[in-house]
C-alpha cells in the first residue's frame, strides 16, 4: 500500500508566496494595498503610475506621514502592524493596515524599492526588497512622505501570470480600484498616470458630494436623488439614479463602510427591494452610491483576505435604516413628476421626472418585428400560433396535444442573435443621422480604446469625442437607438469581468448576443396579436428556436399527460 506523504513545515519562502497570494491576486490588489497604506498615512495627495497595466510597474508616491529608518524595517517584516498590539484590537479596527501588512506580501512576488521620510528628520531611507529578499536599506535624500515602486509583479510566481486578463482588462481593474478609493476618501487627492498617458485627476474634494459630481460629471449627476438616515451610533447617506436613468455595471453600484469599498450582497439586494416597484428588473439599471458609518465593532472587515467583504453585528437593523430612506427618496421624486410647476421654464426647480417606463404600450411603438424570410421561403418548423399573453411577458399557445408558453424575450433575443450575427459577417450597419453621446467612467475608457478595433470590423462605429467622451454614429441594425447606451456598457461590463474577451473569434458572438439582449422586446411589454404572430414564426425558422443565445429556453411545453396528472385524472 502507497504511504500517504507526511506533514511538514513549509520553507520561509513558500509561506510568504501563499501569504502573498491570498492578498495580491491582480494588479489591482497590489495598487489598493499602497494606496490604502497612503491614506492611513494621512496623505492628502497620491500620484499613481502604472506600465503594462501594473504587471511592469506599479508606482504610489504620497505626501503623507513618512517612516523613520527604525519603522521601515519593522514594516518589512511579516506580521508586523501599527494597528494592533493586542488580540482585543482586532474589534476595533478602524484603518485599512498602515504599511506592515502589505509590504512583506508585495516584496514576496516583486521586486520592490521604498523611500520614504518623516517630517522630523534630515535625510530619509531607501530599501530595496526582490522577492522577499532584502537587498540594500540605505540613507536616501527624499521629500516627506512615502513613494513605494512595485516592479516586476509575479517574477516568481509565473503561474499567477497565466491568469491574469487582457492589459485593457488588468488596466480597467486598477482603474476602477483607485477611484473607488478615491470615492471613499474625498478629501485626499488622487492623479493615475499609465504609460505617462494622466486617466483619473480628481482634486481633493470638500465633501462626498463634490467627489461623485468631479467623478461622474455634471450630466449623470444631476439624475442622481440624494438620501440620508441615522439611527445613532449608525449613519448613512448617499444618491441612487432616478429610475430610467442609471448605468449598468460594478461601477455605478457601489458601498463604502467607514470608508472602506465593500460588497455586500445583502445591502445590494436592499436597495433593489427598495426600488423594486420603480425599477423594472430589465428595463432600467439600478445606480447607487451608498456611505455607510458605525463604530469599527459593529463590523468584521477581516471576513475576506482582501477585505473586500465585511459582516455586520446588525445587518437587520442595517437595512431596516436603508430600505424606507430609498423609498421614501424615490416616492417624493415620482410625486415631483406629476406636481404642476409654479416655476418659470427656465427655473431648475421646475425640471419634471422622467415619466415612469409605460409597460401597457405596444411593443410596435418601441421596436418593430421584422421578418427574416425571403418572399417565397418554405420555413421548414412546426406551426405554432399565439393564443394569447400571460403576464405580458409569456405567449400563450392553445394545441390539441397540450400547451405552449413562449417567453418573448428569449424569443426574440434568438431572432435577434442570428440575424445580427449574419448582418455583422456582412458589414451591414445604420448610419446616424444624429450621433450618440456617450459619457464613460475612467475604468470603462481602457476597455472601450481595446475594442474599438473589432467594433468597428463588427459595424458598430465609435468616434472619441474627448477625454471620457464619445460618439456612437453606427451600429447593427437591430440594435434601436434607445438601447445603444446601454448596449456599449453592458459589453464592457462583461469585457471587463472576463465574460467576453476582445479579439477573438468567439467575441462576435458574443457582441451578437449582447446586441440581441438590448434590442430584443422585454418582459411586461404588451404584444398586439399581429406582433406574437411574427414573433413566433420567426422564431421557429431560426437554427434553434428551443434556446436563447445565453442558453435560456425560449418556450416550456405542458402536454395533456402532465397537464391531467396534475387534475389526478391518470
Amino acid at each position: 500500500m502507497k504511504r500517504s506523504k507526511r506533514i511538514r513545515i513549509l520553507p520561509e519562502e513558500t509561506v510568504n508566496k501563499v501569504a502573498a497570494g491570498e492578498v495580491v491576486e491582480r494588479p489591482a490588489a497590489a495598487l489598493k494595498e499602497l494606496i490604502e497604506n497612503s491614506l492611513d498615512a494621512g496623505a492628502g495627495q497620491i500620484d499613481v503610475a502604472l506600465e503594462n497595466a501594473g504587471r511592469t510597474l506599479i508606482r504610489v508616491r504620497d505626501d503623507g506621514e513618512g517612516m523613520t529608518h527604525d519603522e521601515v524595517l519593522l514594516a518589512i517584516e511579516r506580521h508586523s502592524t501599527s494597528k494592533i498590539s493586542r488580540v482585543e484590537d482586532l474589534a476595533g479596527i478602524a484603518t485599512f493596515g498602515f504599511r506592515g501588512e502589505a509590504l512583506p506580501s508585495l516584496a514576496a512576488v516583486s521586486r520592490l524599492q521604498l523611500t520614504t521620510r518623516t517630517r522630523g528628520e534630515d535625510e530619509g531611507t531607501r530599501v530595496v526588497i526582490d522577492c522577499g529578499r532584502v537587498r540594500k536599506v540605505t540613507p536616501w535624500g527624499a521629500p516627506a512622505g512615502t513613494e513605494v515602486e512595485v516592479r516586476s509583479l509575479f517574477r516568481n510566481v509565473p503561474a499567477r501570470l497565466k491568469f491574469l486578463k487582457s492589459r485593457a482588462t488588468e488596466l480597467s481593474h486598477c482603474v476602477s480600484t483607485a477611484t473607488r478609493l478615491a470615492l471613499a476618501n474625498p478629501s485626499t487627492g488622487l492623479h493615475l498616470a499609465h504609460g505617462g498617458r494622466t486617466l483619473v485627476r480628481l482634486a481633493p474634494a470638500a465633501d462626498f458630494t463634490a467627489r461623485l459630481t468631479e467623478h461622474l460629471g455634471p450630466e449623470f449627476f444631476a439624475h442622481l436623488l440624494p438620501f440620508t438616515a441615522e439611527a445613532p451610533p449608525l449613519s448613512l447617506r448617499g444618491f441612487i439614479a432616478r429610475p430610467g436613468t442609471g448605468r449598468a455595471g460594478s461601477e455605478y453600484q457601489q458601498i463604502f463602510v467607514n470608508r472602506r469599498p465593500v460588497r455586500d450582497a445583502l445591502l445590494a439586494r436592499a436597495v433593489r427591494e427598495a426600488g423594486g416597484e420603480y425599477f423594472l428588473k430589465e428595463k432600467a439599471p439600478l445606480s447607487y452610491f451608498i456611505w455607510i458609518d458605525l463604530p469599527p465593532a459593529d463590523v468584521d472587515v477581516n471576513v475576506h483576505p482582501t477585505k473586500r467583504e465585511v459582516r455586520f453585528r446588525d445587518p437587520a437593523g442595517l437595512r431596516s435604516l436603508l430600505r424606507p430612506a430609498l423609498q421614501q427618496t424615490l416616492r417624493e421624486d415620482r410625486l415631483r413628476a406629476f406636481r404642476i410647476p409654479s416655476h418659470g421654464a427656465g427655473d431648475p426647480a421646475a425640471r419634471e421626472a422622467p415619466a415612469p417606463y409605460d409597460a401597457g404600450a405596444s411593443v410596435a411603438e418601441q421596436l418593430p418585428l421584422r421578418h427574416s424570410m425571403a418572399a417565397g421561403e418554405e420555413a421548414d418548423y412546426e406551426p405554432i400560433s399565439s393564443s394569447g399573453q400571460l403576464f405580458a411577458t409569456y405567449l400563450v399557445s392553445l394545441r390539441p396535444d397540450g400547451l405552449v408558453l413562449v417567453d418573448q424575450h428569449a424569443a426574440h433575443e434568438r431572432v435577434l442573435f442570428e440575424r445580427t450575427l449574419a448582418r455583422l459577417d456582412s458589414g451591414s450597419i445604420q448610419k446616424l443621422l444624429h450621433p450618440l453621446h456617450l459619457d464613460l467612467g475612467a475604468a470603462e475608457v481602457e476597455i472601450l480604446e481595446e475594442l474599438l478595433p473589432e467594433l468597428e470590423k463588427s459595424g458598430v462605429e465609435i468616434q472619441r469625442f474627448g477625454a471620457r467622451s464619445f460618439r456612437l454614429t453606427g451600429m447593427p441594425l437591430e440594435l434601436s437607438e434607445e438601447g445603444a447606451a446601454a448596449f456599449v456598457r453592458d459589453l464592457i461590463e462583461r469585457v471587463r469581468t472576463g465574460e467576453a474577451t476582445p479579439a477573438v473569434p468567439a467575441f462576435r458572438r458574443h457582441l451578437a448576443a449582447v446586441i440581441a439582449c438590448h434590442g430584443s422586446v422585454r418582459a411586461n411589454q404588451k404584444l398586439s396579436p399581429e406582433e406574437a404572430r411574427s414573433l413566433l414564426r420567426d422564431l421557429f425558422r431560426t437554427g434553434d428556436p428551443a434556446h436563447c443565445p445565453h442558453g435560456r429556453p425560449t418556450f416550456i411545453r405542458l402536454e395533456r399527460e402532465e397537464i391531467e396528472k396534475r387534475f389526478k385524472r391518470s
